[in-house]
């Protein structure tokens, strides 16, 4: 059931509000539903490692002064925006109490969504060199059409930011469109501090664009698939 939430980008805090009041588990007053979010955090942890057979890496937690200089310095690469990944040095959690010692929203489950996204992408590179290992005509055309998917996908995010707000984005960045995107269909909520709505911002943002990173993969291993079984037949 939880990867069914995380599928249609559910946070945590939103489940707590909608289970029943018999259900819920009220011990922690300021928020109540981070044990919530530590099972999702697991649930991701799961999904990592039967993906690719290796613990997510844990991140030391980034002073929000860092974070806010990250998101200006941001570029979009050919793949989508940049993702945070752990150094050299950095721990491994290997057990489930391990997890629960550390996790957090702000500094635990948003890595854990850039590393999906990190994992996709390099997967997608994997896919389109295959791709086009076996293509027989241009490779730019190919090249082309996988830009202009991505492009499509942009315009959309922008035509909804203008229909809700009246205003052009103001950027091209993947993660920040999706951000201000959230932010105009999704108001701070009231007794919420503006440092758990960016949060809860960046987290959504995240976790839309691992989700669609995946759909990309999938759409160019059946790519892939087609351009292997024209090979054979060749």
């Amino acid at each position: 059931m939880l990867r069914v939430f995380l599928s249609e980008g559910w946070g945590a805090d939103r489940i707590w509000r909608l289970m029943p009041p018999d259900m819920r588990n009220t011990r922690s007053i300021a928020r109540p539903w981070n044990y919530i979010q530590a099972a999702m955090g697991r649930e991701i942890d799961k999904m990592l490692y039967e993906e690719t057979g290796v613990h997510r890496v844990v991140q030391r937690r980034q002073r929000r002064g860092e974070e806010e200089g990250e998101e200006e310095g941001e570029e979009e690469g050919e793949e989508g925006a940049p993702v945070g990944g752990g150094g050299p040095g950095s721990p491994t959690s290997t057990s489930v109490e391990d997890t629960q010692q550390v996790l957090t929203e702000a500094d635990l489950t948003t890595p854990q969504l850039q590393e999906i996204v990190r994992i996709a992408q390099g997967r997608s590179r994997e896919l389109q060199q295959g791709i086009l290992g076996n293509l027989a005509g241009s490779r730019q055309e190919r090249q082309l059409r996988w830009r202009q998917r991505r492009q499509d996908w942009a315009t959309q995010l922008s035509q909804a930011f203008a229909t809700d707000t009246g205003a052009p984005m103001s950027t091209r960045n993947p993660i920040q469109m999706l951000r201000l995107l959230w932010r105009s269909q999704n108001a701070q909520e009231e007794g919420e501090t503006t440092a758990d709505y960016n949060d809860r911002v960046s987290w959504q943002a995240w976790n839309m664009f691992a989700r669609q990173s995946q759909i990309w993969v999938k759409e160019l291993e059946a790519e892939l698939e087609g351009a292997e079984a024209n090979t054979i037949e060749e």
